[in-house]
């Protein structure tokens, strides 16, 4: 009888403890100390310590099924799993005995029994209130236990559709990734196959050195290192170590990474944006990149221009070179070339994007003009073409319009600086405009 035994081992302490503290006041001697056994933890005990945790619980909760949440479907196996635990724990929630008390003894039984019955009895208002206020906590345990497999259940059910979802993503993704990726075919190309088709179609090493020159002087004299993004073979850097100006760059290609490094060049391998993103916040003297910003979707380039005026410090300067598609001569004969180039981009567009992203006088220049053996071949004299002279040049502007709308120049670059501390907090009041330097069309040659 484990309760009448329970029942009994806490009259017995509390008794004694009622003694013990009573005895000083009966006797005028000193009471010696006793060394009582630590009183257990009671049901009592632990309500109080529940009501003090959580504050006192709801008179109307009952113990039983009904305190098992409703079976939720497609809840799977875990939620199987928790309905049949809470199920066996609702059948076991009654602590209320069911047992007579007869002795298997024949001859000392019944006053053995009859001495049992006298201390049951005796015993039953401790019991029943122990046995009330277990049911009690048992009642308010299952409903906290349906209402917590309630939740989890939920829980799980978000839980198992989120991860469909990103692995959703996550296909989607890398579906992308495979439409886009050009990289792996060219792994396996040879090495002197990729140069050599790197050499016809951009240029050889010698040949991009020297179109660069034109951008040596806008990046003198910055207050920090410049940054070459997608630097290639290494031809810019090597021109501006050349020229004693400090640089480093960076390379997605191992092959361009590998060769950048032979010439003994600082270059890390990486993404423009990533490895934009981990470079302090206006500690770079400048940013260039050349054939760049074709290769990327429309918000790559928006977070290339943002993070760059965020890394470079006041008093540097952007710089974008990229073809030129007022020329529709770059289409056919330069912007199909390659199967990355995601999109081609107007001077003037991209020259307002720098300027929204807090640049200042960012100006497009032409650069790279057709030879003149791709333009229109001059008109004969008047005389020749049986023409008087107003003619003839009407007939010759017009000639002239044409083939610079098809024979224009090959490339653009904008440039942008990034103010100093005054000259920003007057451009932001004033709303700079762009440069007066900027033609009409807002794009100038170089």
């Amino acid at each position: 009888m484990p309760f009448f035994g329970y029942a009994t081992r806490i009259e017995i302490w509390t008794r004694a403890e009622r003694t013990v503290e009573s005895f000083p006041r009966c006797q005028n001697t000193a009471m010696p100390s006793l060394n009582l056994p630590e009183k257990p933890h009671t049901i009592d005990g632990i309500m109080r310590d529940l009501d003090a945790r959580f504050g006192h619980p709801p008179d109307h909760a009952q113990a039983g099924q009904d305190q098992i949440p409703a079976s939720r479907e497609n809840a799977g196996e875990f939620g199987a799993d928790c309905h049949a635990r809470l199920g066996r724990l609702a059948e076991a929630a009654s602590v209320k005995p069911d047992y007579r008390i007869r002795s298997h003894r024949p001859v000392i039984g019944r006053l053995t029994d009859l001495i049992k019955k006298i201390i049951h009895w005796g015993s039953r208002p401790y019991i029943d209130e122990l046995i009330e206020r277990q049911e009690r906590f048992n009642a308010e345990s299952l409903a906290l236990l349906g209402a917590l497999s309630t939740n989890v259940m939920a829980l799980n059910e978000r839980t198992t559709r989120h991860s469909a979802e990103i692995r959703n993503v996550q296909d989607f993704q890398n579906e992308l990734a495979r439409r886009h990726d050009v990289g792996s075919f060219f792994d396996d190309v040879p090495r002197e196959k990729r140069l050599e088709l790197m050499d016809r179609f951009r240029g050889t090493f010698d040949e991009i050195w020297g179109r660069h020159h034109i951008y040596l002087d806008d990046l003198r004299d910055r207050p920090g290192k410049i940054l070459d993004l997608g630097c290639g073979r290494g031809e810019f850097l090597h021109m501006l170590r050349h020229e004693g100006i400090e640089s480093w760059g960076c390379e997605i290609d191992p092959l361009m990474l590998e060769l950048a490094r032979d010439r003994d060049l600082s270059v890390v391998q990486g993404d423009a944006l990533g490895v934009l993103n981990t470079v302090e916040d206006a500690s770079l003297g400048g940013i260039f990149a050349s054939q760049v910003a074709e290769h990327l979707f429309p918000g790559e380039l928006l977070r290339l221009v943002k993070l760059a005026r965020k890394k470079i410090a006041p008093g540097g300067v952007l710089i974008l070179e990229t073809l030129n598609p007022k020329s529709l001569a770059v289409l056919a004969k330069s912007y199909y070339k390659d199967l990355d180039h995601k999109k081609a981009i107007d001077p003037d567009y991209l020259a307002a994007l720098i300027e929204l992203a807090g640049f200042t006088n960012a100006t497009a220049n032409l650069t790279m003009p057709f030879t003149d053996s791709d333009a229109l071949a001059p008109l004969p004299p008047a005389s020749e073409l049986g023409l008087d002279e107003a003619t003839r040049s009407d007939i010759e502007s017009k000639f002239e319009r044409i083939s610079s709308a098809i024979w224009g120049y090959q490339d653009y670059y904008v440039i942008g600086e990034v103010p100093n501390g005054a000259e920003a907090s007057g451009d932001r009041k004033s709303g700079a405009a762009p440069s007066k330097s900027t033609s009409s069309t807002g794009v100038t040659s170089a």
